[in-house]
């Protein structure tokens, strides 16, 4: 979703004149262009647009199937974590803030920090590979972070593509609605293609990825949460998983969840630390132990795990186990069977390229209290083609909204692979 990469008066003027979402291009699909950054291990994603503006602002933005928030960084915010990405001028004449009582206020992003917003308006300019859309939208501006971690961002906002339109956050835009309502896709869904290969991805809106290999597919049945608070994620039901032999009891029937703005794979303790614990345990082969706690919370436990000693996962050829999971209710177009994902060390491991840790090289699994399962990111889906499909009720999306349908793992024509084996085994 790209456009007029400059704009002219002319250009500002046709967005005060039409202040409801248009697309100028015929097409009833709309596929935008991403960006790979580098990699920081605090569990967001490094894939981002730079293909948007809000007003004559050039932003960086993700969109991100795990959020319900549409935010962006003004310049009001003076930090150093702000001075590292684009901004939303406040000056400029299209810009506006919304006198609401619910603002301004405080987002707290855990061990990140927090961030105070407040309830803005612009128009948003974007260009897609059908031409260039345009709406005013109504989105959290950023004034001030107070951790030093969105420092390392690769992006300044993020467009949230929750999978149902009740978890919206109130007063701002729903993206996906309005592309919708716009003019109805020829498919109610979007789809992410990441290939590390090039470093240069897609998000398309109304169609599967250019790259889908219809052949080999996994489709995933939509389960939601029972747990407060996470209704807006994309869910389905995790079969099982193992460590090597070692079968994971609490990950059994558990969520498992497919979030594009986040890197690693984050779950409660009581999910995340058996694998860690297992995985602390294995020495080399002269006793030394193969890793080292890390903690992103200096008042709990180890979150996480890294490679001791300045090592890597193929240092360790033979002794690190295989993460083995089962997702989907049919793959490969056979309903009577289940995707099986095998990822070796090398794929639930990465080099960190800039913030804390970098260079070296940590375990992807990571705790994240409050998530009742799997959440799984990049290190992940960078290897698929991934479709999340909206339910629409028979009344229509204007009378009924959105709620989550299937999701669809297909294998990606051109992107490195991101696990050792994927199969398709009986239920």
């Amino acid at each position: 979703m790209k456009i007029c990469h400059h704009l002219t008066p002319g250009c500002i003027a046709a967005l005060l004149f039409f202040p409801k979402f248009s697309v100028t291009a015929s097409s009833e699909e709309h596929t935008i262009h991403l960006e790979n950054g580098k990699i920081a291990d605090y569990g967001a994603t490094p894939w981002y647009t730079d293909a948007v503006k809000l007003g004559v602002s050039q932003m960086e933005f993700i969109f991100d199937t795990g959020t319900n928030l549409f935010w962006a960084t003004t310049d009001e915010c003076v930090t150093v974590a702000c001075a590292a990405h684009g901004q939303v001028s406040t000056s400029q004449s299209a810009f506006r803030f919304i006198p609401d009582p619910d603002y301004p206020k405080s987002v707290d992003f855990g061990s990140w920090g927090s961030m105070e917003v407040d309830l803005a308006t612009v128009p948003l300019l974007a260009n897609t590979s059908e031409g260039p859309i345009d709406y005013n939208i109504k989105f959290e501006a950023s004034l001030n972070y107070s951790g030093p971690k969105f420092q390392y961002l690769n992006w300044g906002g993020g467009i949230g593509l929750p999978s149902e339109s009740s978890s919206i956050q109130p007063g701002i835009t729903d993206f996906f609605l309005q592309i919708y309502n716009d003019r109805p896709l020829t498919k109610p869904v979007v789809s992410f293609e990441m290939n590390t290969g090039v470093n240069s991805g897609t998000i398309t809106f109304g169609n599967t990825g250019p790259h889908a290999n219809p052949q080999k597919q996994a489709v995933l049945e939509p389960k939601k949460s029972s747990g407060p608070g996470l209704e807006y994620l994309w869910g389905t039901n995790l079969r099982t998983a193992k460590l090597g032999s070692s079968v994971l009891p609490d990950l059994t029937n558990s969520m498992f969840y497919l979030d594009t703005g986040s890197s690693r794979f984050k779950g409660g303790r009581e999910f995340i630390e058996p694998i860690l614990n297992r995985l602390l345990a294995i020495k080399d082969h002269s006793g030394t132990p193969i890793f080292e706690t890390y903690s992103d919370d200096p008042t709990s436990r180890f979150t996480g795990i890294k490679y001791a000693n300045g090592k890597n996962p193929g240092d360790f050829p033979e002794l690190l186990p295989d993460f083995i999971f089962e997702v989907g209710q049919s793959c490969g177009n056979d309903a009577s069977k289940t995707a099986q994902f095998t990822m070796a060390a090398r794929n639930y491991s990465y080099k960190v390229e800039q913030g804390d840790r970098a260079g070296e090289y940590v375990v992807a699994f990571h705790v994240l209290d409050g998530v009742d399962g799997l959440l799984v990111g990049s290190t992940f889906m960078d290897g698929f083609s991934t479709t999340f499909a909206y339910d629409i009720g028979a009344a229509g999306l204007e009378a009924t909204g959105y709620s989550q349908g299937n999701m669809t793992l297909y294998a990606h024509e051109s992107s490195p692979g991101t696990v050792k084996d994927w199969s398709c085994v009986p239920r």
